[in-house]
C-alpha cells in the first residue's frame, strides 16, 4: 500500500520505524476489498494457506500442552480411585480442589495484562518460550505435592506462569492474518483445547497403570510426563517460531517463506503495522494500554466471553468426575470423557469456518450459546437418564468450545490494531475473574451439589450463557448502527469497519 499524501493530517497514522504513512480514509477500502478470502489472487491464497499450515500448528502445539497441563488435574483427581491412590483421596479434599482452582485464576488474572504488555515490547518467540519453560517446570513440581498448601502454591504459580499465553497468541495471529481470516486460524489452533481434553482422558487411563512404578503414584506420573515436552517445545519456539513478516531476514525461523512471499505478507499487513507503530497511540505505550482496557466495549465483550469460559473450565476440570458420577469406573469415565472432546473439536472447526465464510461472529456465537445452554440443562436435569445426561455433555462441549473460539477473533476484529493487545488481555482477565468466583461457589465448592453429581451447578452455567446472548445481541445492534454511519461520523476506534 503506497504512502498517502498528507493532505488530511488529522486522519493520518505515522510509523516511527519506517517512512510509512497510512491515511485512515483509505484504510476501509484496503481492508474491505481484500479481506474476503474467496476474492484473493492465486498468490495470496497460496500465501494464506502456507501461513496457516506453518504458524497454526505452532499455536496448536503450545495451546495443546497448555490444556494438557490443566486438564490432567481432572484425571489425577479420579485416577486409581478404586485402590485409594487418587490425588483427591491421598492429599486433597473437595474444598482444597476448589481453592486450588481459584488460586490458579488469581495468578492468571494478576499477571495477564502485564504479560501481554511485555509481549508487545519483546520478540513473541522469546516470550512464548519463557511462558512454556516456566510453566513446564511448575507442572513437574506437582509430583512433589504431599500437603494441601503445596497444591495451593503451585496452582497460583501455574496461573502466573501461564498468564499471557492465550491473549498473546490471539495478538500474534493479528501480526500475520487479516481480520476475516482470524476465525479459521483461531479454530485451527484452538482445537488443541478439546483434543487436549481427549488426550488427557486417554493418557489418564494409560498412566493410571503406572501406579507404583519408581515408587510414584499414577497421579504423580500424570504431572511429570507432560512437563518434559512442554519445556522442550518452549526451547524450540525460541529458536524456530517466526516473530513477524521479515523479507530481509535469513534466519532459520523465516525460511518457510520465500523473499517474495515475505514481501507480500508484509504488504498485506502494512495498514495494521502502521497502526501498531502509530506515533500518537503506539501499541507499546502504557497510555495505549490504558485506553484499551478502559474502552466500554471491553466490558460487553467480557460478558460475552465470561460464561463461555466458566462453562469451558467447568467441563475441563469436572467432566471425568461427572461421567464417573453416572456410575462408571475411573478408566471408563476418562475414555468416555475423551469421546466428548473429539466431538467438541469437530464442532468447533465447523463453527469457525462458517463464521469466516459468512463474515459473521455474533450469529454463530448466539447459536452455539443456545446449544451450550441446552446441553448444560440436560446435564443438570436429566435425572437418572444417564444416556441423556451424557449426550447433553457433548452438546455443552461443542457449543462452549465454539463460543470461546469465536469470541476472541470477534474482540480483536473490532479494535484498531494498537488497541487490540490490551483489549484482548482485559477481556480474558475479566473472564478469569469470573472463573475465580465460580471456583468458590459452584461444582466442588457447592458440597451439597457435588453429592448430586453437580446437577444444580450445570443449571447455573446454563443460565449464565444467556448473559452472553444478551451482550452479543447488544454489540451486534451497536456495530450494525455504527457501520451505517458516514465515515466522518465515526470515532477513531471505528475507522475500520466493525465485524458483526
Amino acid at each position: 500500500m503506497e504512502a498517502a499524501t498528507p493532505t488530511h493530517p488529522d486522519k493520518l497514522v505515522h510509523s516511527e520505524s519506517a517512512d510509512t504513512t497510512v491515511e485512515l480514509d483509505n484504510q476501509n477500502d484496503y481492508i474491505d476489498r481484500d479481506e474476503d478470502i474467496s476474492s484473493y489472487s492465486l498468490e495470496e491464497r497460496h500465501l494464506f494457506l502456507k501461513l496457516t499450515r506453518y504458524l497454526v500448528p505452532w499455536m496448536f502445539v503450545m495451546y495443546f500442552f497448555c490444556y494438557i497441563d490443566r486438564a490432567n488435574l481432572s484425571s489425577a483427581l479420579v485416577m486409581n480411585k478404586e485402590t485409594g491412590h487418587s490425588l483427591k483421596q491421598m492429599v486433597l479434599s473437595d474444598q482444597d480442589v476448589s481453592i486450588g482452582l481459584g488460586l490458579f485464576y488469581l495468578g492468571y488474572v494478576i499477571f495477564e495484562i502485564p504479560s501481554n504488555w511485555v509481549l508487545t515490547k519483546v520478540r513473541p518467540s522469546l516470550w512464548f518460550a519463557r511462558i512454556m519453560v516456566s510453566w513446564g517446570i511448575v507442572l513437574g513440581c506437582f509430583a512433589l505435592i504431599s500437603k494441601s498448601w503445596h497444591f495451593f502454591l503451585l496452582r497460583f504459580l501455574l496461573g502466573a506462569t501461564e498468564a499471557g499465553l492465550f491473549p498473546g497468541m490471539s495478538y500474534y495471529m493479528t501480526l500475520w492474518f487479516k481480520r476475516r481470516e482470524t476465525s479459521t486460524a483461531y479454530s485451527g489452533w484452538y482445537i488443541g483445547l478439546p483434543l487436549a481434553g481427549m488426550v488427557s482422558g486417554i493418557l489418564g487411563a494409560v498412566i493410571g497403570n503406572m501406579d507404583g512404578i519408581g515408587n510414584l503414584r499414577g497421579w504423580q506420573w500424570n504431572f511429570l510426563l507432560p512437563a518434559i515436552p512442554t519445556i522442550l517445545i518452549g526451547i524450540a519456539a525460541y529458536f524456530i517460531l517466526p516473530d513477524e513478516p521479515s523479507p530481509t531476514s535469513s534466519s532459520l525461523r523465516y525460511r518457510f517463506l520465500s523473499t517474495e512471499e515475505h514481501k507480500m505478507a508484509e504488504s498485506r499487513m502494512a495498514t495494521r503495522k502502521a497502526q501498531l507503530l502509530s506515533a500518537t497511540h503506539n501499541a507499546h505505550s502504557l497510555r495505549t494500554l490504558w485506553r484499551s482496557i478502559s474502552d466500554w466495549k471491553v466490558i460487553f465483550f467480557a460478558i460475552v466471553y465470561l460464561p463461555g469460559l466458566v462453562a469451558s473450565t467447568s467441563l475441563a476440570y469436572y467432566l471425568p468426575l461427572f461421567v464417573s458420577g453416572l456410575g462408571f469406573s475411573s478408566v471408563l469415565s476418562q475414555i468416555m470423557a475423551a469421546a466428548g472432546w473429539i466431538y467438541a473439536a469437530i464442532h468447533m472447526v465447523i463453527a469457525g469456518r462458517i463464521s469466516d465464510k459468512f463474515g459473521s461472529r455474533s450469529l454463530p456465537l448466539v447459536v452455539n450459546m443456545i446449544l451450550a445452554s441446552i446441553g448444560f440443562l440436560g446435564m443438570g436435569l436429566g435425572g437418572n437418564l444417564w444416556v441423556l445426561r451424557y449426550v447433553a455433555a457433548f452438546l455443552a462441549l461443542g457449543g462452549t468450545k465454539s463460543v470461546t473460539a469465536i469470541c476472541m477473533p470477534w474482540t480483536s476484529n473490532n479494535f484498531v490494531a494498537q488497541f487490540a493487545p490490551g483489549a484482548i488481555a482485559a477481556v480474558t482477565t475479566l473472564g478469569n475473574i469470573g472463573n475465580i468466583v465460580t471456583s468458590f461457589t459452584i461444582f466442588s465448592a457447592w458440597a451439597a451439589d457435588a453429592q448430586r453429581n453437580y446437577e444444580y451447578s450445570c443449571v447455573v452455567v446454563a443460565g449464565l450463557m444467556w448473559l452472553s446472548i444478551l451482550s452479543t445481541v447488544f454489540l451486534r445492534v451497536f456495530f450494525i448502527r455504527e457501520n451505517g454511519k458516514p465515515k466522518g461520523a465515526k470515532t477513531a476506534e471505528a475507522v475500520e469497519r466493525y465485524i458483526i
